[in-house]
């Protein structure tokens, strides 16, 4: 053949290589670097629940979700530590590699922006065999650029965010097993579900988990016929299968403490259906409005988004929501014309997917039909699943964005097919171009970096070098085990910091300042309503709301709370009095805890002193001055004590009362107290061995503690928060170790999720067919 030949036969196939792939990689490209734009390297959005700590330090996160006891992500007890860890270590990991010269939280946005993106077009390949279309385009852009997304989930950057990425790369390995008829897929997915884990547990995933078995079902019987409907089924349990088996690392703590404990936190989640079902169903009766059904349908008006805004005096709403607007429809119009033009031979394509966007938008709209309200009733009341997040319907928006991009996909793809090329080309163009215009705030990263009204907050802030001081300089000059207070306290009992300009603030969360600093930051007394069995929190709450800082600064021995930390910028923080009250400005209290002229520390920004019943405070505690206490934290979830009582007395831990809190006998050998000094002077016998509080290194330790047994000393509450056990050594030095008996249940699910990890990617990468797994 001539070397011409050659060529001409490499160009036309070049050239139709690229007409069917050029576009979908310039988009996915382009949705890679897309978020780079939007702002500053040093600048981080702070979600809700200030999650972009996650990102700022990755390393402090993953120090701190070492900790069934803490979790990581800024978070507070059983909040999918393990989740926390795995994405915490992705993070550490790449900027490692990236020699920390990479914005993470902009490379995640890429990545949940692209991958779901190209998890949509890769379904709707699927399900039209295998056929490229310029329609797959428009759908996965019309899903990834959704406007739910985008005020919900971007913008607040929840953990609930990852479940845009997740949810549609299960839907896809699902499909695609059922159609190759192999396991394989589902083992990959099971390893996305790991890599993703923190979205396990949150309602929108579970509810997206529970209709999808609705769809496979659907979907097998009309493309594939009843004789495969059972192993289709069988395909989506054994999924199930497969992400709990490698997600132990969650699942196992978690189950262990709704078990163990009929009073817990997630037990009562679990069990206690009924507590809500009021707030649930007054939510039910206001959520639906029929003039804003069109705008659910043109994807623009997520339920609650305008309440969700406005509650906060926002005007993100009303700003996104522009007079563009106007021009998603059309794309619906384009759907709707290529829905009911669509040949009845492919019907049974697009009836599934049909059904379920019909079914996701009834339970949008679940208050229109009585029958359909009391039926969503009765699954809040007799399902964990249907009982959880703040508005019913919120928990079926992905869903429902979902199946309706796969409906504007499919109904696209067959209407481009009837027309001629070029026309096929201008109308793909225009749907972009719509896309583009509408979502323009969103692509330009305006709707981040703009200054909202009336308190002109920015979500992004850099941390200013006031505080990136107070943070290097800490283990300076504290030096004990103890806890910080963030003042001043402000709306949901939270405290606030500010960034490098005034129109920056930052809201502090319990966990925050350690994955900083090392030390607990009691930045957001709200959160003690979520610690174990305490109930401490109605104590918080009710000196708050009463304006009695005095109080609230009372149950500072309690928490073994022994410094407070004050913004001295309190001028520029007076234009958020509706986060953070003018009382706390006003109240004489407001210094009334500390000695004002003998600060520990202080920059320009920042001050912190020692409070007044300092000597008062210790991690420990005992009833008889008498009884000697050598005490070392060896992890959030351990401590190491080498005791000598006289008579009985009762031994205090001033950690949140759990029953987890297990006392182990250990051997002399076991304690090593080096440079012990009496930080509590009214306590002249409790010694603090250093302050060593490394949660890998107690995670090793503990894995050398296998055959501890427990040792049986009575245990109660005391003072609403405080561990107290019984004891008596007789006159002798006697050791312990007090455990958080979650984190041996944590450590058996890490090394059973890293076990099954490497047995999923072994059977993945066997050359043979893996089709029966036992």
């Amino acid at each position: 053949m001539k070397l011409r030949n050659l060529f001409n036969i490499g160009f036309i196939k070049t050239k139709k290589y690229f007409s069917n792939n050029l576009i979908f990689y310039c988009l996915f490209v382009a949705l890679i670097i897309l978020p780079f734009f939007w702002f500053h390297q040093n600048l981080y959005l702070l979600g809700e629940d200030d999650t972009g700590l996650s990102y700022y330090n990755p390393l402090g996160t993953l120090a701190a979700s070492l900790s069934s006891w803490f979790g990581g992500d800024a978070l507070t007890q059983f909040q999918m530590p393990g989740g926390s860890l795995i994405f915490a270590f992705l993070l550490y990991v790449i900027k490692l590699i990236t020699f920390g010269k990479i914005n993470l939280q902009l490379l995640t946005f890429s990545f949940i922006l692209s991958i779901s993106f190209l998890s949509i077009v890769k379904i709707l390949e699927l399900l039209n065999d295998n056929k490229k279309s310029c329609a797959y385009y428009i759908a996965g852009l019309f899903y990834s650029l959704s406007a739910y997304f985008v005020i919900v989930e971007y913008y607040y950057l929840m953990p609930s965010t990852f479940v845009i990425v997740l949810a549609p790369i299960l839907t896809f390995y699902l499909l695609k097993a059922i159609k190759i008829d192999s396991n394989k897929p589902l083992l990959i997915g099971a390893i996305w579900s790991l890599f993703l884990s923190r979205t396990l547990l949150v309602p929108v995933f579970l509810n997206f988990f529970a209709l999808l078995f609705l769809f496979i079902l659907i979907q097998s019987y009309f493309n594939y016929g009843i004789s495969k409907i059972k192993y289709a089924l069988l395909s989506y349990f054994k999924l199930i299968f497969f992400i709990l088996a490698i997600n132990a690392i969650i699942l196992v703590p978690i189950f262990y403490s709704s078990m163990a404990s009929v009073g817990s936190s997630i037990s009562s989640a679990i069990a206690d259906r009924t507590s809500n079902i009021n707030y649930m169903v007054k939510a039910l009766e206001s959520e639906f409005n029929i003039n804003k059904i069109n705008d659910y349908f043109i994807n623009l008006y997520p339920e609650k988004i305008n309440e969700l805004q406005g509650w906060k005096n926002y005007d993100l709403y009303p700003r996104y929501m522009n007079k563009t607007s106007s021009l998603m429809y059309i794309i619906v119009l384009l759907t709707f014309v290529g829905l009911i033009t669509l040949p009845k031979d492919k019907r049974k394509i697009i009836l599934p997917i049909l059904i379920l966007f019909v079914t996701t938008s009834l339970f949008l709209f679940v208050d229109v039909f009585e029958i359909f309200k009391r039926f969503f009733i009765y699954l809040i009341v007799h399902t964990p699943i249907f009982n959880m997040n703040r508005y019913p319907s919120m928990k079926f928006h992905i869903p429902f964005v979902f199946y309706y991009s796969l409906l504007v996909g499919t109904s696209l793809y067959y209407l481009f097919k009837k027309m001629p090329s070029k026309y096929s080309k201008i109308v793909f163009c225009v749907c972009l171009l719509v896309l583009i215009t509408v979502n323009y705030s969103f692509i330009s990263g305006a709707v981040f970096t703009e200054n909202l009204k009336p308190i002109y907050t920015k979500r992004i802030m850099d941390f200013n070098d006031d505080y990136k001081k107070l943070v290097k300089d800490f283990p300076d000059y504290v030096h004990d085990d103890a806890k910080l207070l963030l003042f001043p306290l402000g709306y949901g009992y939270g405290a606030f910091i500010t960034g490098q300009d005034e129109s920056q603030i930052y809201r502090s969360t319990i966990t925050g300042f350690k994955n900083l600093a090392n030390y607990d930051l009691l930045g957001n007394l709200k959160v003690l309503g979520s610690i174990l069995d305490s109930s401490i929190y109605s104590e918080a709450k009710k000196y708050y709301f009463e304006h009695n800082l005095q109080s609230l600064l009372s149950l500072a021995k309690k928490l073994n709370i022994k410094y407070i930390i004050y913004s001295k910028d309190i001028d520029s923080l007076r234009k958020y009095g509706e986060i953070i009250p003018q009382f706390t400005y006003n109240s004489q209290d407001y210094y009334s805890p500390v000695d004002i002229d003998k600060p520990v520390y202080e920059n320009g920004g920042y001050s912190v002193y020692k409070i007044k019943n300092y000597n008062e405070i210790s991690k420990f505690t005992s009833d008889d001055v008498k009884t000697e206490i050598y005490f070392e934290k060896v992890a959030d979830f351990m401590y190491l004590l080498k005791i000598k009582t006289s008579d009985s007395d009762v031994l205090k831990m001033h950690e949140g009362f759990s029953k987890k809190w297990s006392v182990y006998k250990i051997k002399n050998d076991d304690f090593e107290c080096q440079n012990s000094t009496n930080y509590a002077e009214s306590y002249p016998n409790i010694y603090e061995c250093g302050h060593l509080n490394d949660n890998l290194f107690g995670n090793v330790k503990l894995l050398g503690m296998v055959g501890l047994q427990k040792y049986n000393l009575p245990h109660e509450k005391i003072d609403n928060y405080i561990n107290g056990w019984k004891i008596n050594t007789n006159g002798e030095y006697e050791y312990f170790a007090i455990i958080m008996d979650m984190q041996r249940y944590y450590i058996i699910g890490g090394i059973t999720s890293f076990l099954i990890f490497i047995l999923y990617v072994y059977l993945i990468f066997k050359k043979k067919n893996i089709r029966k797994i036992s």
